[in-house]
């Protein structure tokens, strides 16, 4: 098979387990989307984190992380801070009812991927994990 080919195979593939991926994603909590997911993935980790950074960071609009942000406040899970010197600059900060649900579906998502890669070798996981390195590091 020669290297153009495989490329197309690849992003077929890539494309498919995305896409698998995403499905099980949304189905493991019907009160989060995908991209409520992603937002407040950037706030448990980096809390408390600017609300333009959260937008630069997934290379969408500020009042896109504005209208998932306000979502996410109105189910307790984050919340919106003003900075007192600039009205204008807003921080976004998780709640202990975001850092358990973050906890659960860091869980749920490891162990559906512990399920998707059943048939994969260890081996073939390294494998698969240093192609990958490979590739972002160039």
């Amino acid at each position: 098979m020669d290297r153009e080919v495989m490329i197309g195979t690849l992003i077929q593939l890539l494309h498919r387990f995305f896409r698998k991926i995403k499905l099980e994603m949304n189905q493991l909590d019907e009160e989060l989307t995908v991209s409520d997911f992603h937002v407040l993935k950037i706030i448990h980790e980096e809390s408390p984190v600017n609300i333009s950074e959260i937008a630069k960071r997934l290379q969408v609009s500020l009042s896109h992380v504005t209208n998932i942000s306000d979502r996410l406040i109105n189910k307790g899970l984050i919340d919106r801070i003003r900075s007192h010197e600039d009205r204008r600059v807003v921080m976004l900060t998780i709640l202990p009812r975001g850092e358990e649900m973050m906890s659960e579906l860091q869980r749920r998502r490891i162990e559906y991927l512990k399920h998707l890669l059943e048939n994969v070798s260890d081996e073939e996981l390294e494998e698969l994990i240093t192609i990958f390195a490979k590739i972002f590091k160039s």
